[in-house]
């Protein structure tokens, strides 16, 4: 009787199937921390901006509403003639008789605002100067009538995020804000 032996292959994968597969499962991580690296990088600068836009958007307002309410402007033209005024600054006397201070400190990168000549405290971080070509525009431009009247007030300033909050995976593709808004006292409204 003839014996035919059947050689039984080994159960399991060999080494060229394993590698392979490593490759290809490599590949998918790989592919998917790309994609999750992106989703993050989106995500931060996102909210960043957003979180950006409304904190200037709202102390924007909240200075309009002060000129709007307020009186006593300055500064005041060096010469009467003169209708125009640009400034680092607003000083104005607001309902309730108190002196206030709006400022442009650039050492800081702020808009800080003092009380009856008091502490200056930061109101909003982040603030620069804006460039038109060459030149930069003054962060306050007042118009007067009369040279004591203030007609308008108009601000014109970038704001970019707050770099306290900034991460290593940061790569500057958070856009600057420019701010422009201008405001009429009710005074001169009537």
């Amino acid at each position: 009787m003839n014996r035919i032996i059947v050689r039984r292959r080994p159960s399991g994968f060999s080494l060229v199937e394993l590698i392979l597969s490593l490759a290809i499962v490599s590949a998918l991580l790989v592919a998917t921390f790309v994609a999750l690296r992106v989703c993050f990088d989106s995500y931060r600068a996102t909210t960043e901006e957003a979180s950006t836009q409304t904190v200037a958007r709202l102390v924007t307002h909240r200075i309009l509403a002060m000129v709007r309410t307020g009186n006593e402007f300055g500064p005041l033209p060096d010469d009467p003639r003169q209708v125009t005024v640009f400034s680092d600054e607003v000083l104005f006397v607001d309902d309730d008789g108190r002196s206030i201070r709006i400022a442009f400190d650039e050492d800081l990168g702020a808009l800080t605002y003092a009380v009856d000549g008091g502490e200056a405290h930061v109101l909003l971080a982040g603030v620069e100067r804006t460039a038109d070509g060459d030149t930069t525009v003054a962060p306050f431009t007042l118009e007067y009538e009369s040279g004591v009247r203030l007609y308008r007030l108009s601000m014109d300033l970038t704001v970019r995020a707050d770099d306290d909050l900034a991460t290593a995976l940061d790569a500057g593709e958070v856009r600057p804000l420019r701010l422009v808004a201008s405001a009429m006292p009710r005074s001169a409204t009537w």
